[in-house]
């Protein structure tokens, strides 16, 4: 049995980040304890009906692990938008 849990890390004006959690448990004895089997840090972006990014309700985090949460987001998402800069600058220089 395999079980998902999500929790909303952080919103920027159209994105958001979800972190998840997947545990699994074996299906005929469930008195055995389940085991982290892997987690993964999923980003969605707001779609308005006109297709193009669409703003997003704002989450304020409330508690220190909330906030926690929060500010490692902001850090894995400086490290996307810099690999994307990074990739778009190195395809840009083979293309002249």
């Amino acid at each position: 049995v395999l079980t998902c849990r999500g929790q909303l890390n952080w919103t920027g004006e159209t994105s958001m980040e979800i972190g998840v959690r997947v545990t699994a448990q074996r299906w005929d004895d469930a008195s055995l304890a389940d085991h982290h089997v892997g987690s993964a840090y999923l980003v969605f972006v707001g779609i308005g009906d006109d297709e193009r990014p669409h703003r997003i309700p704002q989450v304020v985090p409330e508690t220190d692990a909330d906030r926690a949460r929060w500010r490692e987001a902001e850090i894995r998402r400086a490290n996307r938008l810099h690999r994307r800069e990074a990739i778009s600058a190195e395809r840009e220089s083979r293309s002249d």
